[in-house]
């Protein structure tokens, strides 16, 4: 058995009579709903992906994944008009020793005092495409990291041998397996 799905939608369109029929939209799943007065809700949500009981072996765990569009004039994998918001990790706090985990799109780092991180990977491998935004919410301290020339194994390629992220710094990486490491892609210094 290769594809089990709860729910697959694959409708065929077609006309039944001569002539040419337009369709202005063809949606396969809508969610939409009425809160009707008197009824408060906290939160609701279109779609929600809740992670799985799993048993037995489960390999890639993928909430919501769009194949490539290959058909029609214009291709979009997301059209989104509402604010985009990535939850961020809970604040990691790093010594020398100490790797950054990869656990959110958005990764905040802390230490207790000025630390240049030595830990080699200093970000473990990532899933080829994968970015993080990592940002310094410390309100006192530098944490420093190193460019793979500098570090051995750091699995960092930086802009410079050594990035010196000051509180509320930010960097942006993204993991190539070509590579074999994160690559910087961005990097932002406030004042």
């Amino acid at each position: 058995m290769s594809l089990v799905s709860s729910f697959y939608s694959a409708p065929t369109i077609n006309r039944i009579n001569s002539g040419v029929m337009t369709l202005t939209s063809l949606d396969h799943f809508a969610a939409a709903g009425t809160i009707a007065a008197g009824i408060t809700t906290t939160t609701r949500r279109g779609l929600h992906v809740i992670n799985p009981t799993v048993g037995g072996t489960l390999t890639n765990n993928v909430g919501v994944e769009i194949d490539a569009m290959t058909v029609g004039t214009t291709r979009i994998g997301i059209r989104n008009a509402a604010p985009y918001v990535a939850t961020p990790s809970a604040a990691q706090t790093l010594a020398a020793g100490t790797a950054i985990l990869a656990n959110a799109e958005i990764v905040l780092i802390n230490s207790s005092g000025n630390v240049t991180i030595t830990a080699a990977p200093t970000i473990a491998d990532g899933l080829s495409g994968q970015r993080l935004l990592i940002v310094n919410v410390d309100i006192a301290d530098t944490i420093t990291i190193q460019d793979q020339g500098t570090l051995a194994n750091s699995n960092l390629r930086l802009s410079a041998a050594t990035i010196a992220l000051a509180p509320r710094d930010s960097i942006q990486v993204v993991y190539s397996t070509d590579v074999g490491d994160w690559i910087q892609i961005g990097q932002t210094n406030v004042i």
